[in-house]
């Protein structure tokens, strides 16, 4: 009796969870637009760009400044310089005001592509001088990472009528919308955006007897998660094993299936490897 109480506890918290944040979905057209932050005195970006949506680039500024213009323009050579200035198709914005703070909406841009990025300031001068100060930027190069689908790594514990034993597993989530772990959720949410695919096998075997793995000294699973946080994940589905006769005097096994309920960490193997990638998100010219 003592696994129908767990399984039930968990199978209880699975779906509170699931329904405490599923009302998040309803509100995702009305979300504000992600922000992309922009460091004036270092000419670079704390963000990286998204694809495929429209987002804010924004930025902390003086009183003294009345203007920021920017331009974006695909760059179409190796490099972004002051001789490869933006230009041809792309976009130009720019804000006007008085504010410790700027907004430029961007519209979205191409997956898998660099663009190059140049910001111009206008800036009110004090005293005599009657015209304003402005203050060309170096262009700056960035990348907009191209991804349409998401595979992460998937390492948790499970729990199945079959077997008392909590067991842990190892496996990948396989999502099917474009996500980027550098954008949470509160900013970046929907169904598909916390939802995924996953395949793993087990990494213990059951005290009993009579379960055996069905892939050597493993069991296979399938099933579905569901990202609670950014990586937090709850997760259910089937898993796979043999089980033998219980009368010991029977040496036959027959293959079996039972449900699971999981909890798991969704582990984004994908952002490890940018982060040990030699290349900067953005770059600028001399630096």
């Amino acid at each position: 009796m003592n696994r129908f109480r767990y399984i039930f506890r968990l199978t209880t918290v699975f779906f509170i969870a699931l329904g405490s944040v599923f009302p998040l979905n309803a509100l995702a057209e009305t979300r504000s637009f992600f922000q992309v932050w922009y460091v004036l005195e270092s000419n670079s970006f704390l963000q990286p760009f998204p694809g495929e949506e429209p987002f804010v680039i924004t930025g902390a500024i003086d009183y003294t400044i009345t203007r920021v213009q920017l331009r974006i323009a695909p760059l179409l050579q190796e490099t972004c310089s002051s001789e490869t200035e933006p230009a041809g198709q792309g976009f130009s914005g720019q804000w006007e005001g008085r504010s410790k703070q700027f907004f430029i909406q961007i519209p979205p841009l191409k997956e898998a592509s660099r663009y190059c990025v140049r910001f111009e300031v206008e800036k009110q001068q004090h005293g005599d001088s009657e015209q304003n100060q402005i203050r060309l930027m170096e262009p700056v190069m960035v990348r907009v990472p191209g991804r349409n689908y998401y595979v992460s790594l998937d390492l948790g514990v499970l729990m199945t009528p079959a077997f008392d034993d909590a067991l842990p597993y190892l496996g990948a989530n396989f999502y099917f919308d474009r996500i980027n772990k550098d954008i949470p959720l509160r900013e970046d949410d929907g169904f598909w955006k916390r939802t995924s695919l996953v395949v793993g096998v087990t990494l213990g075997q059951p005290r009993d007897s009579t379960i055996k793995p069905l892939l050597e000294d493993r069991m296979l699973l399938t099933g579905a998660g569901f990202r609670i946080t950014d990586d937090l994940k709850l997760g259910m589905g089937v898993i796979y094993f043999k089980q033998r006769h219980s009368n010991p005097l029977v040496d036959q096994s027959r293959r079996n299936v039972s449900g699971y309920l999981s909890l798991s960490l969704d582990v984004d193997l994908y952002g490890m490897f940018q982060r040990w990638n030699p290349f900067e998100l953005t770059e600028t010219n001399g630096h």
